[in-house]
């Protein structure tokens, strides 16, 4: 995608990360980070690092993001484990893909929900490191990603 398109969506969605909206989050990331690190040292040992604190942060900050309430957390928690777990067969992940887009559509605007998912071996960045969008198109255009969920066209309201 390139401008004026490009622009207009990322002026959508910039917002949620202006520096002070971000520092207004800053409690709430504590308490999930401060419950998460309590469930490690209360639970059985060893922990297994990933599982019980890299993958739960930021889908519960992510949560925090959509302003999801937090009843929905288990829910988004569970899909969002679903969906990056590359042991689970295509079919496990494309329901919690399905699952978790129909839940989205219900309680975020629709630009906020993504139109695809897939697998990617390594993120593909430029010679300066920076995210490569336009190789991350080229491989998917050359059939080279593993897409797990094609989210069906935004229905408008009349």
């Amino acid at each position: 995608m390139d401008d004026p398109e490009h622009a207009r969506l990322r002026r959508m969605v910039t917002a949620p990360f202006a520096v002070k909206r971000v520092e207004a989050l800053r409690p709430a990331i504590q308490r999930i980070v401060d419950t998460l690190i309590d469930e490690m040292l209360a639970g059985p040992k060893p922990v297994d690092l990933v599982q019980a604190f890299a993958l739960p942060v930021p889908s519960l900050v992510i949560c925090e993001l959509l302003g999801l309430p937090y009843a929905d957390h288990d829910f988004f928690q569970s899909h969002s484990r679903a969906l990056l777990d590359l042991s689970a067969d295509v079919q496990e992940s494309m329901r919690a893909n399905d699952e978790l887009r129909e839940f989205l559509s219900d309680k975020v605007a629709s630009w906020w929900v993504p139109e695809r998912w897939a697998v990617v071996d390594e993120v593909p960045k430029t010679s300066v490191g920076k995210f490569d969008k336009k190789l991350l198109r080229a491989q998917h255009a050359a059939g080279e990603l593993k897409e797990i969920g094609v989210a069906p066209p935004p229905v408008v309201a009349s």
